[in-house]
């Protein structure tokens, strides 16, 4: 900020991002969550990429979820085998999705929220990308 306003002190600054460098290895997953006015919070996962948009490979879930829950949102879509045979720790996915269900549950503002894409392999999951909206 500091640089910024002596290159341009009259710069009309309101933050910054600051963003790390990822690599994209591992497989391309998508959680979502919506506010429904009938069932409150709505979450959904499913695989990234050019197939949430081509195949819409996604299951939902009302919040808030158990690990049960979870774990069966990653089981449900018909992408499963992959992120099987890529060795995707279901674990670190399933409690991104808790953490997801908590925060809307938590938070009543927030009416849409995407971790997209994330990348899953088998060490963990690192989102490149998140957006919220508020109401």
């Amino acid at each position: 900020m500091a640089n910024a306003k002596r290159f341009d002190p009259q710069a009309d600054i309101h933050g910054v991002l600051i963003q790390e460098m990822i690599g994209a290895s591992g497989i391309e997953v998508i959680i979502g969550a919506s506010r429904d006015e009938t069932f409150g919070p709505i979450l959904m996962f499913g695989l990234g990429g050019i197939f949430v948009e081509s195949i819409r490979d996604v299951t939902f879930r009302a919040a808030p979820l158990t690990p049960a829950d979870a774990l069966a949102m990653i089981r449900d879509i018909r992408g499963y085998k992959v992120l099987e045979k890529a060795g995707v720790s279901e674990l670190k996915l399933a409690g991104i999705l808790l953490k997801v269900s908590a925060l809307v549950e938590q938070f009543k503002e927030i009416q849409e929220l995407d971790l997209n894409p994330l990348f899953a392999d088998t060490h963990g999951v690192t989102a490149a990308d998140a957006r919220i909206l508020l109401d």
